[in-house]
């Protein structure tokens, strides 16, 4: 792999290139959270008290976000549409000349993570789960306990979708058709991040733990 992207609380934004990693954008002291690009020309990065930045393929720009709060996830599709998470209840939509709030969200609480297969299904995970479906968001009914937060959201089509949370066996969720389901996953560690290969590989990673699942 010669283009990967790695952003962290220190060093700004980092980029390897297939022999060395090297700092591509470093914006003072702003703490990125997340990374996701849409292709080679089109990768985002948010985080601490509302921060974007977006490469277009030749740089990056920090862009205004019209939020004070933390950011904590970032999803896009193309280079007009994608979706910024965190904080508060913030869900944030960039339309490819700004970013703006998302309407009709009667869920609150505080979002950790966004994930799409298209402009049209795309689900953010926190305190609760929500889904788009291109015209309107609506709360998933899910087995989530009170209290319980999921941290991250990835998956390989519409009808796949992982999430994973905090500090109890029944940590992973998997959407299987209409409905999430618990599914333990052996430990009981707060899991941060989430990953599945398209050939159906499983990576997990948490607090003094990393999981696989073939």
């Amino acid at each position: 792999a010669k283009n990967i992207w790695g952003i962290g609380t220190q060093h700004g934004i980092r980029h390897w290139d297939g022999c060395a990693w090297s700092t591509s954008f470093d914006n003072g002291s702003t703490s990125y959270r997340n990374i996701w690009g849409s292709s080679e020309k089109d990768v985002w990065a948010v985080g601490y008290k509302g921060a974007t930045a977006h490469w277009d393929g030749s740089q990056w720009r920090s862009i205004p976000s019209n939020t004070a709060n933390t950011l904590t996830g970032v999803w896009c599709s193309s280079g007009s549409d994608a979706w910024a998470v965190g904080e508060q209840g913030t869900i944030l939509h960039w339309n490819g000349t700004g970013w703006s709030p998302a309407s009709g969200i009667s869920a609150m609480g505080q979002f950790k993570g966004v994930w799409g297969s298209a402009a049209n299904d795309v689900w953010v995970v926190g305190s609760t789960i929500l889904h788009w479906d291109g015209t309107a968001w609506t709360e998933a009914a899910n087995g989530i306990a009170p209290n319980f937060t999921l941290n991250s959201v990835f998956g390989t089509s519409s009808a796949d979708v992982w999430a994973v949370g905090r500090g109890a066996k029944d940590s992973v969720f998997h959407r299987m058709g209409n409905a999430w389901v618990a599914v333990d996953s052996g430990i009981s560690a707060d899991l941060y991040d989430i990953w599945r290969s398209p050939t159906g590989d499983i990576w997990t990673v948490g607090y003094n733990a990393i999981l696989h699942h073939p």
